[in-house]
């Protein structure tokens, strides 16, 4: 059974029905939708949230926004027939034992996140992935035969490294949509259209990011940071004084970030008291 017909949820069912999983229902706070998503992936039940019964399934997925599930573990918890039943979540931060009131009811529950970004559902959605899997024993081994079924790699964490795991996610996915979008403010202040302005810098980031997918960072480093280039790094600092002293901060957060990569490159001591001298000449007075 799937709980939620969002981004996570419906790509979810798609991929188990195209691995020949039989999703017993779809579950939903409007029962328009489960019906919809049911309809599409031959779910024989389409239920509202209000009504979902843990006795259709042996394993429940919560594919919901994490500030819910606290709420919905509360109220799932009502039933009685969880004893021996998975339930899983996906959020990325959350430990199973957000799921609490469901063990305490009997289930063995497992926080089971797909390390990818969903914008359009997609029946291959999973395979090459890494799947982060944690919690009860029976749910974590039941959470790795499913991540290998759906051809993605389970990763099985310790509940103490979920956050830090999910901020390297967060810093990889969302933090890259926010710099090209800082970049694209950065064009459109030069008369650029915002459309323009992604087609411009589509080219460069694509490339970018197979440089460090198949590669150490450090050993794809480029441009004026990594060169030592004092004078363009100041240009680039004037131009936001200039015109966007905004991204000030995100720039020189940035910088040092990336001197502090470069040096990790650097072969030498001397280059590496290069790029420091260089790094300090630059910071405010």
């Amino acid at each position: 059974m799937i709980v939620g017909t969002g981004a996570v949820g419906t790509t979810l069912a798609l991929s188990l029905q195209a691995k020949d999983y039989t999703i017993s229902a779809i579950a939903s706070r409007s029962k328009a939708r489960a019906q919809q998503l049911a309809t599409h992936v031959g779910a024989p039940a389409a239920v509202a949230l209000s009504s979902l019964d843990p006795a259709q399934a042996q394993l429940i997925f919560l594919c919901v926004p994490d500030d819910v599930l606290p709420e919905i573990a509360d109220k799932l918890a009502n039933h009685t027939q969880w004893a021996g039943r998975i339930v899983a979540h996906t959020s990325g931060a959350q430990t199973a034992s957000i799921l609490l009131p469901l063990q305490k009811a009997g289930a063995y529950a497992m926080s089971f996140h797909p390390v990818q970004t969903f914008v359009k559902p997609s029946k291959n959605a999973f395979s090459g992935i890494y799947v982060g899997i944690e919690g009860d024993e029976p749910a974590v081994s039941e959470g790795i035969v499913l991540a290998q079924a759906l051809d993605a790699t389970p990763l099985v964490l310790q509940a103490a490294d979920k956050a830090r795991y999910h901020l390297a996610a967060s810093i990889a996915s969302n933090f890259t949509v926010t710099l090209v979008s800082a970049a694209c403010d950065v064009l459109e202040s030069i008369g650029m259209q915002r459309d323009e302005a992604v087609a411009l810098l589509r080219p460069l980031v694509m490339q970018t990011c197979t440089n460090v997918t198949t590669r150490l960072p450090e050993e794809v480093l480029t441009g004026p940071a990594a060169r030592g280039d004092k004078n363009t790094l100041q240009q680039h600092l004037d131009a936001l004084e200039n015109h966007q002293p905004h991204l000030l901060p995100l720039y020189r957060a940035l910088l040092a970030q990336t001197v502090e990569l470069a040096k990790r490159g650097a072969t030498s001591p001397d280059a590496k008291k290069q790029l420091d001298e260089m790094h300090s000449s630059l910071q405010p007075e």
